[in-house]
């Protein structure tokens, strides 16, 4: 969600400009949304992480149900930049 909504790596003259978390802001969960419901799904797999899987469908899943509720196609991260937040 912070990767989504606030995260970015920006350059300048070929350097990276947040040098430690202080300038690479994280989501504390004053600024989370406050309904959030997850579920695991039991399976034969083999056991792997269980918040590393959701990283890579959630940002273009938010972005496409923003799309189906508005039109607005987000094509760039983070989403901040294109006005919207979790309030």
């Amino acid at each position: 969600m912070s990767a989504m909504m606030g995260q970015q790596i920006s350059l300048d003259k070929g350097r990276i400009v947040e040098t430690n978390f202080d300038k690479y802001p994280l989501i504390k969960m004053a600024g989370a949304p406050t309904d959030i419901a997850i579920e695991f799904v039991k399976s034969n797999n083999n056991p792997t992480g269980l918040g590393e899987p959701s990283m890579p469908p959630i940002l273009p899943a938010v972005a496409n149900a923003i799309f189906s509720a508005s039109g607005d196609r987000i094509r760039e991260l983070p989403m901040i930049k294109h006005g919207y937040s979790w309030a």
